[in-house]
């Protein structure tokens, strides 16, 4: 039920100035508002189009910073082998020394199985 007009009766009149001027007034009052309404509308989804944009490139980031540390992860799976490696030379090439320091008889051999010393 519209507040100038009450129940519409079959027969109907015609509205009087100073409802038409209201219903004007009215009318006006609404268009500034949807023209507000879209001026915000439009705003906001410029600021959705934005944060998204900034979504994606965060998330393109983020993946080529977890690329990034998993190749990581591998260089340093194989950096651990070859410090073990390295470590086990070292142990290996410091075994005779000590050897040679704790028994006085021991004799390091050559390549051909050969005491190096002369002995």
């Amino acid at each position: 039920m519209h507040p100038l007009f009450g129940t519409m009766h079959p027969r109907h009149r015609q509205p009087t100035r100073t409802e038409l001027q209201l219903l004007k007034k009215e009318n006006d009052g609404l268009r500034t508002e949807i023209v507000r309404l879209r001026g915000e509308l439009e705003n906001r989804e410029g600021a959705v189009g934005r944060l998204e944009l900034l979504l994606r490139e965060r998330l393109e980031r983020i993946d080529e910073l977890n690329a990034q540390v998993e190749q990581l992860r591998h260089q340093n799976k194989k950096l651990d082998k070859e410090a073990e490696h390295l470590a086990q030379l070292v142990a290996a090439r410091s075994a005779p020394e000590e050897q040679q320091q704790s028994d006085p008889s021991f004799r390091p051999l050559g390549p051909n199985n050969q005491s190096v010393m002369g002995f």
